[in-house]
């Protein structure tokens, strides 16, 4: 995964991180229903909901979408063609893309759709938020119900009912955090959907007035391993951890599942799923039948890059206007919290990102060397235009295995290192934290692109 991201990377004006998020979720899509772990009755695939969010339209989220589609097209065009639509207007048209066989006294009135594998991508989210905020849609329950996985999507109209089992249903969506914070209704926060959905912030990261051009032949060697690990995975069933995943999924599990207030944390309410449907992508990838310890380092460092991103996105807020107004003028007034949050509470300061690890049991910390966790209390993840990295370089997990798509090393492009006045900002080539440095400067940076090598 990595690989082809820093592949795409010095020929696009496009985020890295955008195109790792969009590359994983459509060849989960692609893989489809069979690989699955459970959760005590609960089966889940690896279906996933993206969201990219940026400030001004500028972050080249679409042709970072394209970069990704060209990837699936060359791996099965038949369903790259077919498969992924663009638009979302209601939920019986949602489940018509993926309906049942119909039957009528014995005769096929309907043949179905036989592919159960949909990738839905919209470039205005903003358009779909204003349809469910229209009275009867059924657009939002239909798409909470298809990220559960297995569940029966069906109309309820008495003439002409229609019925999806063993859909398969993922979801990449683009919009602008202005237009975010006036669509997202607080129904839509308060009822599951944004949970389900992995935030990522994004932005241009870099001029090219002459545009790009990936190599072919490197991109067709790519390709051809993405290729071989997506025809592996489609034969995998059940995914399980191998003993030192167990070990450090004990560590990291508590703080996944602590549950954390306001907006924010009903953003995020869902880590612990989304970060194993991660980690099942990247065994997957790497065509392992077993979730390894780097398959799940690969996928904290990547949810971490989420709530990062929904950090920055939605802030302190509540979700209520009224409140959220009035916290507004407090903290412009400069009146100091009088609890400590748990960022202060672990050392770090106003405007400072803050290192989860120091929330994590102490034995987690070990396993945590190979990934640097962060989470930004105020800013974006990584201002700014990046300036080109070596990526080999900045590898802190070490060379990919031959032939593996998914094993784990996390890159960082330019980074903002807190603890100066005011979190200052980094300007120029990126500081370079190694892990198991003393007290790595706290590691308070803030993801700024998540490359799995």
């Amino acid at each position: 995964m990595g690989e082809f991201t820093r592949l795409i990377e010095p020929h696009s004006e496009t985020d890295p991180a955008a195109v790792l998020f969009q590359t994983l979720i459509a060849s989960g899509s692609m893989i489809g229903s069979g690989p699955h772990f459970r959760v005590e009755a609960d089966r889940h695939t690896v279906n996933e909901f993206l969201a990219l969010v940026d400030d001004t339209s500028k972050a080249r989220k679409g042709a970072s979408r394209g970069h990704s589609i060209r990837l699936c097209r060359r791996i099965e065009e038949p369903w790259a063609e077919t498969r992924i639509k663009e638009g979302l207007s209601s939920g019986e048209g949602l489940i018509w893309l993926v309906r049942d066989l119909a039957e009528k006294d014995g005769k096929i009135v309907d043949p179905g759709e036989a592919d159960k594998r949909l990738l839905l991508t919209e470039s205005e989210f903003a358009s779909t938020l204003s349809v469910l905020e229209r009275p009867g849609n059924t657009l939002s329950p239909i798409l909470r119900r298809a990220w559960d996985s297995g569940a029966q999507l069906e109309t309820l109209t008495k003439n002409n009912p229609v019925r999806a089992t063993g859909a398969h249903i993922s979801l990449i969506v683009h919009i602008t955090k202005g237009e975010l914070g006036r669509r997202f209704t607080r129904t839509e926060m308060a009822n599951g959907f944004g949970n389900q959905i992995m935030w990522g912030y994004v932005e241009r990261s870099k001029f090219l007035p002459e545009g790009g051009c990936v190599p072919p032949e490197e991109f067709e060697a790519i390709a051809g391993r993405f290729g071989r690990a997506v025809s592996f995975a489609e034969e995998v069933g059940e995914i399980t951890k191998d003993e030192e995943a167990k070990e450090l999924w004990r560590d990291v599990y508590p703080n996944l599942s602590r549950g954390k207030s306001g907006l924010l944390g009903a953003m995020i309410a869902r880590a612990e799923a989304h970060t194993m449907r991660l980690a099942c992508l990247y065994a997957l990838l790497d065509e392992s039948t077993v979730i390894r310890q780097q398959h799940l380092v690969a996928a904290l460092a990547a949810w971490d890059y989420c709530e990062a991103s929904a950090r920055f996105i939605f802030g302190n807020a509540l979700g209520d206007p009224t409140a959220d107004l009035l916290i507004g003028e407090i903290e412009r007034a400069g009146v100091p919290d009088p609890a400590p949050s748990p960022a202060s509470a672990a050392g770090c300061g106003p405007g400072e990102g803050c290192d989860r690890r120091a929330l994590l049991p102490k034995a987690g910390h070990r396993q945590h060397r190979r990934a640097v966790h962060a989470s930004a209390a105020q800013g974006a993840p990584g201002d700014g235009h990046r300036q080109r990295q070596d990526p080999h370089g900045d590898c802190l997990g070490g060379p990919a295995a031959a032939g593996g798509l998914g094993e784990a090393g996390a890159v960082f492009g330019r980074p903002r290192v807190a603890g100066e006045s005011g979190g200052g900002r980094l300007q120029g080539p990126s500081a370079r934290v190694q892990p198991g440095e003393p007290g790595d400067r706290e590691i308070a940076i803030e993801l700024r692109g998540v490359f799995i090598a």
